[in-house]
């Protein structure tokens, strides 16, 4: 299960571009970095994966413009993920 993250309002006013990357980098790159890691283990039993994301996806809040598009990229993770594995019995 991946759900960890923090919504660090990084924003497109008051934000810069660092900040927006390193928001990404902190809110998704361990999502992939974990499930990368244990993909071997996930074949062999045909777990599953468990992607936690925020409703600001889909809603957008004001004023977290790195938070938002870091909750996007694991929805759209998860669906490309599910995709991916299915051959595997991954769910």
């Amino acid at each position: 299960m991946n759900n960890a993250g923090i919504n660090d309002g990084v924003g497109l006013e008051d934000g810069n571009y660092k900040d927006f990357i390193t928001s990404i980098e902190k809110n998704v790159g361990h999502y992939f970095t974990v499930s990368h890691y244990v993909l071997p283990a996930l074949k062999k039993s045909a777990g599953s994966v468990v992607n936690i994301c925020s409703k600001t996806a889909v809603t957008g809040q004001g004023g977290t413009s790195g938070y938002a598009a870091a909750n996007g990229e694991r929805f759209s993770l998860t669906k490309e993920w599910a995709a991916e594995l299915i051959p595997f019995g991954i769910m």
